[in-house]
């Protein structure tokens, strides 16, 4: 079984790039009241779950937009998954933690 091209050697600096973006928004601003570090249960996890959990909420929710772009774009690119990964990652450091 193959992975997938996104998790391979060509987009780690991508990836470690927007970890860093999720550490400094946690470490420097701290967590949203209203979002999901306040949940019961979850008030007490460092560092590492958060930024595991953000990047793989942006990889599950990026997901359909990835599968309507095959029509568009007559292809797989794994360029505009990481690009949509990015955005909701984005979005999920605004509006959730």
């Amino acid at each position: 079984m193959k992975i997938h091209p996104i998790f391979s050697k060509q987009y780690i600096l991508w990836w470690f790039l927007m970890a860093t973006a999720i550490s400094l928004k946690v470490i420097i601003f701290g967590y949203n009241p209203n979002g999901l570090s306040k949940m019961e249960g979850y008030e007490d996890r460092g560092l590492m779950f958060w930024i595991i959990g953000t990047l793989f909420c942006a990889v599950i929710f990026s997901a359909p937009f990835y599968l309507l772009s095959r029509p568009i774009l007559k292809k797989w690119n794994p360029k505009v998954y990481m690009i949509l990964i990015s955005v909701f990652v984005g979005l999920l450091l605004i509006f959730s933690l």
